[in-house]
């Protein structure tokens, strides 16, 4: 402790000032290094990361922290008391259910005095009073002095305990100290032992000791600290350039499917590090325990809402053993404070009634309004928002003390929470690469295991009727002959497998060739006792697994279909093989000779009958409805699911063209209805303008026949779009009845599921839809989704990647989605990079500069975030200059302006955009989060409200710029419809 005080006469050029000063100390801090280094350094993160929010948020700025002792200046005693008090609770919360050592139990003394500024640093007798004060504190206790009592007796409801004068070391005159009990915590509102002990001596004999020992302590444990972190950090930064590329040669190890280096290469992670597989699983209770968080927090509101603070307060402190830092408890404990100060502020009116207020000016009325609404900001830690109402406050008068004083504990705060988001980001950086390994031992271990999969259903086996049956045709003269039928009865054999296209000597797709695998996965689909994966979207030739052993790996499939289509002249022929992954053995090779296109249907039904037949499956075929008589419609239909493949905006254009002229030749062609109608169901997604109506479409689909599948998903994608949820849900499960393993419609389904609210339903969908199509960047893209829905960024980060991996639009899925993952688990830096990146390619989009001002603000630096702002405010601006009339540019203005605290500029802005395009979904969206920044929650509401009832869109009420609105309880009714999705 001596490292933090001193005793010495000022220098030339040192100060006086009064300060309130706390100092604090850990209890056994030394012992548990003693006993784990390492474990000891994690709980001094935790206890100095939050000690130094605490401070900030009551405008303490912390001079010295050496060891585990913390030295604080507070400008008000009130502010110190109320920090100590705040510190202890969330201490104590954390506690409960640790062990002895993870546990963190803090003294704390505070005095108010004269101190000595030199530089940074102060000294005195004011120093000297709080530091033996804490000394004398027990461990989760408070003591202050007589003049601290004296300041907040009046100010704050606290308890105190009264110890009487104690002679400290080295101070000449005996201090009146008291012990602060907290009666929110049973334990804590009762006098602590060494108080009583000490008020009975009227002397703390042991008070030096203690001091002289702590004092060691510190220097002790400073000097571990120094000594550990240059090799910490080396053997840290060592690791993870190990891990990763041990990690990258698993992963490459899995893809060419050798599984077996690939599990080889993980040992060697675990041995490098072996509390990856710890981490993954501290991951998964972290977010069991963030669930039980928001039950906690739903009680607090709701207790708040009744008045019953205490019981309020508990149930934040359930949150606060988990997360001594979540800032939605946080946000609601200051909501707590600021209901007790008004029932304080209105039982002190009471009092003074009687007495004549000082009149203010207008002016001193608006500066004390505007210093009241900065210190709640600040205490919200909206540094930001306090700092512009500072500006306002300057504007009246420059030199305000108090304001002055506020800015300083401002930056103090920005710098506390930016040393929090850095032990986050730490830990996050470790909890990703764990849930990365982990991820890849949780696909080789299914290589392991032969699994049921999603679309095969066991036979529930009735043991009573088996034995009926086996008794009775046991004393039948033909058992031996029946027997085997009831046995393929009660246990019907099944298979997975995969169809895929075979290339043909010039490795090059021609339409037929591209698109038989698809028809063939859909014919397989219907039947029973088989479940078919789907290979996604078609890619490159080198992206192709190799074989079709590699294929049965690749997709976790018993049997692979490759199908290869050789032309000569006008004749073609079809080669079917069939592998069998298991016994890795060709069990069929087959050659068809197609003489008529048109006639690909009938060909199919054979296919699909002669490989049930070989894999002795039991399930009937369905005929295949003929589809057009016509060779060169049928070619044409083809040559439309091949650029379907494609996925781009021109390939959907050409499919759409070839669609339409196949229906204007023959208008009976069911198949190509329902194709047309997910052409332009496509189109919309892209937000491409399109005046087709799909439901005219589906429509004629039916018409021409009443069991296409394909035309029964697009009504139900078709419903759910137009926001008729309760027609959507039936649509949908009539396809799977016709097409039991069909992807596309579970994917529908988990949206539907999220919309309705059902996040459990939904992530059973989306795991049905990517077990279905594992390579299809739809089925990561509503897994990401899902996830982020459920506030589980992580996954949804590594979900997004994937899809984008696989051939998602990039700028599109990160702006849309990714972004906000990013910023939901503080991967702020990810953000920035992304957004610079594009500026590079786009200098002069304003909405880029928007995107990476507003994560500057999240982070917070506020320096980068006003420049980007700034520029593109500017950028903006001559946009509007040269068209007035653009109702984009001038909604982005009014972002830009609510972000640098200009808000009737922004009301302006985007009032006129909303009359340029009052009919504008993404405006409205947009007007939502303006109204979110300005905290003006009702109006947000209003806006989402209007948005959603035209449009649903997941980006829209996914956008950043929705987070502070998005914690309100009326965000999740607003986001969320009344309807049941289909299991």
């Amino acid at each position: 402790m001596s490292d933090l005080i001193e005793s010495t006469e000022p220098e030339e050029g040192s100060t006086r000032k009064l300060a309130a000063i706390m100092f604090t100390d850990i209890k056994d801090f030394s012992k548990k290094m003693g006993e784990n280094e390492t474990a000891a350094f994690e709980l001094l993160k935790m206890h100095d990361a939050l000690m130094r929010v605490v401070a900030a948020r009551f405008g303490g700025k912390v001079i010295k922290s050496i060891g585990d002792s913390f030295m604080v200046d507070f400008s008000s005693a009130v502010n110190a008391v109320k920090s100590a008090v705040e510190a202890q609770k969330k201490f104590w919360a954390y506690n409960q259910g640790k062990t002895e050592f993870e546990k963190i139990e803090i003294r704390v003394g505070i005095h108010l005095g004269d101190v000595i500024i030199r530089g940074e640093d102060i000294y005195g007798d004011g120093v000297n009073i709080a530091s033996r004060l804490e000394a004398i504190a027990e461990p989760t206790r408070i003591c202050i002095s007589q003049d601290v009592y004296n300041q907040v007796k009046n100010k704050l409801a606290i308890e105190v305990f009264r110890m009487g004068p104690m002679e400290l070391k080295n101070i000449s005159e005996p201090v009146e100290v008291y012990e602060i009990l907290i009666d929110s915590i049973t334990e804590l509102s009762k006098p602590s032992a060494g108080a009583m002990q000490a008020l009975a001596r009227k002397k703390v004999e042991s008070a030096p000791a203690l001091e002289d020992e702590e004092a060691r302590e510190a220097t002790h444990i400073e000097e571990a600290k120094k000594r550990a972190t240059e090799a910490h950090y080396r053997t840290e930064e060592q690791k993870k350039r190990m891990i990763e590329e041990v990690y990258t040669r698993a992963e490459k190890y899995f893809a060419e499917g050798r599984f077996e280096d690939a599990e080889k290469e993980l040992n060697e992670v675990y041995k490098i590090d072996p509390n990856f597989q710890a981490a993954a699983e501290k991951k998964k209770e972290e977010e069991e325990y963030e669930r039980k968080a928001q039950v906690n927090l739903t009680n607090a509101r709701n207790f708040i809402a009744q008045g019953d603070l205490q019981a309020a307060e508990k149930e934040l402190n359930e949150v606060f053993r988990f997360f001594p830092l979540h800032s939605g408890a946080q946000q609601l404990l200051l909501q707590i404070e600021e209901e007790r100060y008004k029932i304080e502020e209105e039982e002190r009116t009471r009092r003074t009634a009687t007495e004549r207020p000082k009149e203010l000016s207008e002016e001193e009325k608006k500066i004390e309004e505007l210093l009241v609404q900065a210190r709640k900001l600040l205490e919200q830690e909206h540094f930001h928002d306090a700092a512009l109402t500072l500006r306002e406050l300057f504007a009246l008068n420059p030199n305000h003390t108090a304001a002055r004083r506020l800015e300083v504990s401002i930056k103090e705060a920005e710098r506390a929470k930016v040393e929090l988001e850095r032990v986050r980001s730490e830990k996050e950086a470790e909890a990703k690469r764990a849930e990365q390994l982990a991820t890849l031992q949780r696909k080789l271990e299914e290589q392991k295991l032969v699994k049921l999969q999603p679309g095969e259903k066991k036979r529930k086996i009735n043991y009573k009727l088996i034995g009926t049956i086996v008794t009775v045709f046991a004393l039948a003269a033909g058992f031996y002959e029946v027997a085997p039928i009831i046995l393929k009865f009660l246990f019907p054999k099944s298979t997975s497998l995969v169809v895929v296209a075979i290339p043909g000597s010039d490795q090059t797709l021609d339409e037929l060739q591209e698109t038989l695998p698809v028809l063939l996965t859909g014919d397989f689909a219907r039947c029973n006792h088989v479940t078919v994966v789907f290979t996604g979207v078609s890619g490159s030739s080198d992206s192709r697994p190799s074989s079709l052993a590699a294929y049965g790996s690749v997709f976790k499939v018993r049997h692979v279909v490759g199908t290869m289509v050789e032309r000569t002249d006008d004749k073609i022929s079809i080669t079917v093989k069939l592998w069998d992954s298991e016994s890795q053995s060709s069990l069929l090779t087959s050659k068809v000779e197609v003489s008529d296109i048109a006639s690909l249907p009938k060909i199919r039904m054979a296919i699909v009958k002669k490989i049930l037949a070989v894999l002795q499956i039991d399930s009937p075929v369905e005929p295949i409805a003929q589809a057009t008589t016509s060779p060169e419609t049928y070619d044409s239909y083809l040559k439309a699911m091949q650029s379907m493949q494609r996925r781009d905006k021109s390939s959907l254009d050409h499919a759409q063209q070839l669609l339409q002229q196949v229906v204007a030749d023959d208008s009976s062609f069911s198949q190509a209805y329902a194709l047309l109608a997910e052409v332009t169901l496509r189109k919309h997604k892209l937000d491409m303008i399109d005046e087709k109506d799909p439901s005219e479409f589906i429509q004629h689909a039916l018409q021409a026949d009443p069991n296409n599948s394909l035309a029964y998903q697009a009504l139900g994608e078709y419903y759910r779009l137009a926001q008729r949820f309760d027609k959507a849900g039936p649509a949908l499960q009539k396809s799977l009845e016709l097409q039991p393993a069909n992807p596309e419609c579970y994917r529908e389904l988990a949206l539907l599921s999220l919309i309705g609210g059902d996040y459990e339903g939904a992530l059973k969908h989306a795991t049905t839809a990517f077990a279905l199509d594992p390579k299809n960047p739809d089925s990561h893209v509503v897994a990401g989704l899902v996830h982020n829905m459920r506030h589980e960024f992580a996954p949804a980060t590594t979900e997004y990647r994937e899809a984008i991996a696989l051939g998602a639009d990039d700028s599109l899925l990160t702006v849309q989605y990714l972004m906000n993952a990013w910023l939901g688990q503080g991967q702020n830096e990810s953000a920035v990079q992304f957004c610079k990146e594009l500026l590079r390619q786009y200098p002069d989009d304003y909405k880029i500069y928007y995107w990476i001002g507003r994560t500057y603000q999240t982070i917070p630096k506020m320096d980068d975030a006003n420049q980007y702002l700034n520029q593109g405010l500017t950028i903006t601006r001559k946009v509007l200059e040269k068209n007035p009339n653009d109702a984009n540019a001038s909604s982005f203005a009014g972002l830009f302006c609510t972000r640098l605290g200009k808000w009737t500029d922004a009301d302006q802005y985007m009032k006129r955009a909303l009359d340029l395009s009052p009919n504008s979904v993404e405006l409205l969206y947009r007007q939502a989060g303006v109204y979110s920044i300005q905290k003006k929650f009702k109006n947000a509401a209003t806006a989402l409200k209007a948005a959603i009832a035209k449009r649903y869109e997941f980006s829209g009420i996914l956008n950043p710029d929705l987070a502070l609105f998005s914690t309100e309880p009326e965000f999740l009714p607003i986001i969320t419809r009344p309807i049941e999705a289909p299991n």
